[in-house]
Formats: structure tokens, C-alpha cells, sequence
């Protein structure tokens, strides 16, 4: 029974951390940053009421903080490897710190400076009297990047993804037939140990109340919503429901109280531990207690389901203490249903609501769960303790101790013949697993783009096109203009007043004489003309690129740049 309450607490935590991430990344990022906050609000205000000493002798004294310490003690290494996966960053840092400290020492001849090699003498003592198996602990560093990876991608990417991929594939099909596809599909989900129910509810309302809507509703701007909306909502959530007692029977029965026989099922709950041991007591009182209710609605739904079965407890009676998990299923439904309102005003705050009442509910659930065992552990101890161990289950269990033990020596490194191979590879998958871990987090960091364009943009100069392409838009031949002109024409087709239009059957010699014509002239003819519809007199080579005949090469249209004012902002998008 040591460090019972601190094992219901982990156990919590965890579960409710998978919810959140199931339910997807942002939401998890939110809840973390607010209990982020509370923890430091509590620390300041402990260390301006109590003072650190105080405070460290009075949870010293706490029962439960010494059962925690002693699970701690004996889950040291893994707790050692935790504090690694979670503080690597800062960890890292303060390394670097020291070996800086260590550095000056050398370099100023400090006696302190030979004692502790790459670190200060103290950190070394400190690392001395740690005395841990570092190759026991760089595999569990690896085995917890490699859970966290797995969680985070099949639970919180790929379950999201395919539900959202079968949203797709199940538009356009009869409402029954989407209903009996997505029962399916949900019972195979529920049957997996590792996803929890929050995407399959989320789904469901997100689909089934798509699916009775039709589209000239889902593309209505009104704020108020049609009575095909509540109407799918009413369906989702009884769809949910009748999924949860779904998975509930299906573990039960065919999980729990046909394939508990095996060890190897009854191993995977773990029938011995402390914690399943007060879920079985709670679980076998008679009648439909506060506490039997509270356990079968917020704990896991694996575990807790496959344990009825494998005591052996009614399914009826434990469909009927589920009941209330109805208001755990109507929240993440209904926010499921408000996003696909999401081109409505108004709807967006509505599905804010039903997060955070979605959050409220898992949490106090979740937090119900632990209440019920930690009181069930405290005030029913001896009860508990008589209970009946799995022999056959503690016997596998002894077996796989002294298999850890025994990979435990062989993989000692301190040992002098542990080959540097081995230690290496150790080292390299505990590296490469707080890589990848930190990796996967930066795409959700590096979302936003870096630069934003200025508010008012610089304009940069007009670009007029020269060589090639000026030729080309003349209609004329493919060669470089000449060089040999007037200042004031080359001044007057620096500011763009030289592009004219060279009128079809147009006389040579008159086209001869607007080659020469000044640009006073063709400012004339521009005003006179008015815009786009004047004739201009087109001044360059242009009418010489084609031989014999009056307006040859010439052509209709008026003459402009290629390229035109563009903005700094529009240069940076490539809007141009």
C-alpha cells in the first residue's frame, strides 16, 4: 500500500491528460499554461505566508507525502528518468553553466578546478551520491520518448485524422446508414486501450448533426439555428450514449468475463496493485452507491469495464450505475455540434462554452474517481488488504521481476567488461528520443509566420522593362534600342510618355516624322486624345522592324510597361 495516493494521483493525471490530448493539442496547451499559473501563484503565496522551511516541515509530516516518497524510492530511476524527458532544456543549461564555472576556475588556477573534472566539485559529489544505473536510466529516458511519441501522434493525430477523414467519406450517405457505420467504427475505437472517448463524442456531433441538417442550412449565415439542429444534436448524443453501453457490454462480457481467464489479461489490469485492489472493493458493495457510481463514470473505460468482468459483477447493474455518464457524453457532443456552426455569429462562443464544459465535467470527474479510491484506501484498509491476490497473476509478476533484475545486472555499466558499443547505443537512443520529443513540438510553436509585412509598405520605384522586352511589347524587332537619342527623349522615356499607338495604313513619312517628334508633341497628342482612346504616335524602331509597306510592323493597342508599381509587402507574397 505504499504511495497509494500518490499512484491514484499519477494515474488521474495521466488519464486526464490523454482526454485533453485526444481532444486535440490547443486545448491541452491551454489547460497546461493555466496550471502552470496556479502552481506558481501557490508557490508565491507560500513562500509570503509560510516561508520555505515551514511549509517543507509540515508536508514532511503528512502521511501522504511519506507514502509518496516511499513509491517514489521505489520507482527511483524512473522518476529520475521523468525529470530528464521533462527539465532536458534547463537541465542542459545548467550544465553548460557549470562547465563554464568550472572553465574560469581552471583558467584563474583555482585548487578547486582539479576536483571536479568537466563539472564543479560539488556537482560532482552530488552526481557521486545520486549513484543511479545510468543504463537503466537511459532506457526508460527511451521508453518514455518513445510512449509520448506514440501517444501523441496515434492517440492525438491519428484517431483525429480518421474521424475526420470518415466525416468526409460519410457525407453524402442515408442518415441510417451513417448512424450504423459510425456505431461500428466508435465500438472498434472504444475496444482500444489507449484512446479514450472525447474524439469519438466530438465526432459524433460533428457528423450526425451534419448529417440530418441539410445544406442549405449549413450554409445559412442566420444566427439562429434550424430545428434540424437540435434535432441532430438529440441524435448525436443518444448515439454516443448507446456506443458508450456499447463498448461497456462488449468489455464486460467478452473482454472481462470471457478472455479473463487469461493471465495475460488480468496482468494488463493489473488485479494485484493497490489501486485496481480498491476499485474491486468499491466495485463489490452492495447496492448503487455514490462511490460505485463515481468509479464506473470516471475512471478508464478499459480498465474499469474489463475489471467488472473479470469479478464476475452483473452487466445490468453496472449499465445502470452508468447511467449518469450521460453528462460526461452531452458536453463534448454539443461542442462537436456547435463547430459546425461555426459560419454563424455567435456560435463561436457557444462552442468556447461547451469546452469549457466539457473540461469541467472530465475534471470533475476524474478528480471524483481519485476522492472515491483515496477514501475507499484510507477508511476500508484492513478490508482491503484481506482481499484475495491473483496467485497466478503474482506469480507472472515475480517471474518479470527477476527478469528486470537480471537485464538490470547485465546491463550495468559500471562494470569494467560492459562493452563501450553498448553504452554508446544507450546513450544515442535516449538523445535521439528527447530530439525527437522536442521536435514534435516545434511545428505547433512555429505556426504564426515570423515576419509580418509593415502596415503602411514602402513603395519602391516603377520598374519600366528595357532590351528584349521593350522591343517585343513595340511589336518591332528583337534588339537592343539604341543609345544614340536625345537627352529629352531619353528623360521623356524614362517617365513613361514615350508608349503610343501606331495606327494601321498610317503614312511612312508621317510615321518618319513622329519619330523624331518632341515629347511636347506627344504630350499634345495625349491631352488631346484623352486617355486610352487617343491615338498616340509611337517614337522608337519599332515601324522599322518590318520591311516595305505603309504600317507594316506596326500594330494596335497602346504601348505599356510590363511590369508596374509593386509594393515592398506585395514583393515579399509574390502578389506581383
Amino acid at each position: 500500500a505504499r504511495g497509494r495516493r500518490s499512484e491514484y494521483y499519477t494515474s488521474s493525471i495521466l488519464w486526464l491528460w490523454l482526454l485533453l490530448t485526444g481532444a486535440g493539442m490547443g486545448l491541452s496547451h491551454i489547460v497546461s499554461v493555466a496550471m502552470l499559473n496556479l502552481v506558481a501563484a501557490a508557490l508565491l503565496l507560500v513562500r509570503g505566508t509560510l516561508g520555505w522551511e515551514t511549509f517543507a516541515r509540515a508536508m514532511a509530516e503528512a502521511a501522504w507525502v511519506q507514502r509518496g516518497l516511499r513509491y517514489i524510492e521505489s520507482g527511483y530511476e524512473w522518476c529520475v528518468a521523468l525529470v530528464i524527458c521533462v527539465g532536458v532544456l534547463p537541465l542542459l543549461a545548467y550544465a553548460l553553466l557549470l562547465a563554464g564555472k568550472q572553465a574560469t576556475r581552471w583558467l584563474r588556477g583555482s585548487s578547486k578546478a582539479s576536483r571536479g573534472g568537466i563539472v564543479t566539485a560539488e556537482t560532482h559529489e552530488r552526481l557521486t551520491k545520486l549513484s543511479v544505473h545510468w543504463g537503466s536510466v537511459c532506457s526508460k529516458v527511451a521508453l518514455l520518448c518513445q510512449g509520448y511519441l506514440c501517444m501523441s501522434v496515434v492517440v492525438a493525430k491519428f484517431v483525429v485524422v480518421f474521424l475526420c477523414w470518415l466525416s468526409a467519406v460519410l457525407a453524402g450517405l442515408p442518415l441510417g446508414l451513417v448512424v450504423l457505420l459510425f456505431l461500428l467504427q466508435g465500438i472498434v475505437l472504444f475496444l482500444v486501450p489507449v484512446i479514450p472517448g472525447i474524439p469519438v463524442y466530438v465526432c459524433s456531433g460533428v457528423l450526425l448533426t451534419g448529417a440530418v441538417m441539410s445544406e442549405e442550412e449549413l450554409a445559412d449565415p442566420t444566427p439562429h439555428a434550424p430545428p434540424s439542429y437540435w434535432l441532430g444534436v438529440a441524435l448525436a448524443v443518444s448515439v454516443a450514449c448507446l456506443l458508450k453501453f456499447c463498448a461497456i457490454v462488449l468489455q464486460q462480457q467478452v473482454i472481462g468475463r470471457w478472455m479473463g481467464s487469461r493471465i495475460e489479461i488480468r496482468a494488463a489490469c493489473q488485479t494485484n496493485s493497490s489501486f485496481i485492489r480498491a476499485a474491486r472493493f468499491v466495485l463489490t458493495q452492495r447496492g448503487c452507491t455514490f462511490g460505485k457510481t463515481v468509479v464506473l463514470c470516471g475512471g478508464p473505460d478499459w480498465p474499469t469495464s474489463v475489471l467488472t468482468g473479470i469479478l464476475g459483477l452483473s452487466c445490468p447493474k453496472m449499465l445502470f450505475g452508468s447511467i449518469p455518464v450521460v453528462l460526461l457524453i452531452l458536453p463534448s457532443t454539443a461542442m462537436g455540434s456547435a463547430l459546425i456552426m461555426a459560419n454563424r455569429p455567435g456560435w463561436d462562443l457557444a462552442a468556447s462554452a461547451m469546452t469549457m464544459a466539457m473540461l469541467a465535467t472530465q475534471m470533475g470527474a476524474s478528480v471524483g474517481f481519485v476522492a472515491v479510491i483515496e477514501h475507499a484506501a484510507t477508511a476500508y484498509e484492513a478490508e482491503i488488504a484481506a482481499l484475495p491476490i491473483d496467485e497466478e497473476v503474482a506469480a507472472l509478476d515475480e517471474a518479470r521481476a527477476l527478469y528486470a533484475t537480471a537485464w538490470r545486472n547485465a546491463s550495468d555499466w559500471r562494470d569494467a567488461s560492459y562493452p563501450a558499443a553498448a553504452r554508446v547505443l544507450a546513450v544515442t537512443a535516449a538523445a535521439a528520443g528527447l530530439v525527437g520529443c522536442r521536435l514534435s513540438a516545434l511545428p505547433g510553436a512555429s505556426r504564426e509566420p515570423s515576419r509580418r509585412p509593415p502596415r503602411r509598405p514602402r513603395r519602391l520605384p516603377p520598374l519600366r522593362p528595357r532590351g528584349l522586352l521593350r522591343a517585343r511589347d513595340r511589336g518591332g524587332p528583337l534588339r537592343r534600342p539604341s543609345d544614340q537619342r536625345q537627352p529629352a527623349q531619353r528623360r521623356a522615356r524614362r517617365r513613361g510618355l514615350r508608349a503610343a499607338r501606331v495606327v494601321s495604313g498610317r503614312p511612312a513619312a508621317a510615321a518618319a516624322a513622329s519619330r523624331v517628334a518632341r515629347p511636347a508633341d506627344a504630350r499634345a497628342a495625349r491631352r488631346r486624345g484623352g486617355g486610352g482612346g487617343a491615338q498616340r504616335a509611337r517614337q522608337g524602331d519599332g515601324a522599322e522592324g518590318s520591311g516595305g509597306g505603309a504600317g507594316a510592323g506596326a500594330r494596335e493597342g497602346v504601348g505599356r510597361p510590363l511590369l508596374k508599381t509593386f509594393s515592398l509587402h506585395r514583393f515579399h507574397t509574390c502578389e506581383f
